[in-house]
């Protein structure tokens, strides 16, 4: 199968990891019996250049899937042992762009959305009473604005 090793340098929890890829080689490995599709093994030929070119991340074309690598060893018989998990983020992030959603939380307050009431946020924690006697009379040139939000339920 058709592989392909980047250097990545970005973060790992990113969901669009494009612009952080360098030293792109594509090579063939097989993948080893008895591993899985989410953490594959697979191993490659030694050729140049070789796997201390700080290679941390694959393509596999045939899964669709790209994988962070996590340990290379060494084989004897002039191979490289690669070790690897799946980048779901970056695997899926097509999906996770086009997909419509509503944030129910978010790190920055800038961004919360204040019509999903959970109790989570706060726009004001102080209760602020005031009972203002309506002055005796009404204005001489007949206009009078009363505007009353609330009240204290005590009658008054």
């Amino acid at each position: 199968m058709n592989i392909k090793l980047l250097s990545y340098s970005g973060k790992r929890y990113k969901i669009n990891k494009n612009g952080n890829f360098y030293n792109e080689w594509v090579t063939t490995g097989t993948l080893k019996t008895d591993t899985s599709f989410l953490h594959p093994i697979i191993e490659i030929q030694k050729t140049t250049p070789p796997m201390e070119n700080s290679y941390n991340y694959m393509y596999i074309p045939q899964f669709k899937r790209y994988y962070f690598i996590n340990d290379i060893i060494v084989k004897e018989n002039g191979l490289w042992e690669l070790h690897a998990d799946v980048d779901v983020l970056f695997s899926n992030y097509k999906d996770i762009y086009e997909s419509k959603a509503i944030l129910s939380k978010s790190q920055e307050i800038s961004n919360a959305n204040l019509y999903i009431n959970d109790g989570s946020f706060v726009m004001d924690s102080h209760k602020y009473d005031q009972i203002v006697p309506f002055p005796s009379g009404l204005s001489a040139d007949g206009y009078n604005i009363l505007i009353c939000a609330g009240g204290s339920g005590n009658g008054v």
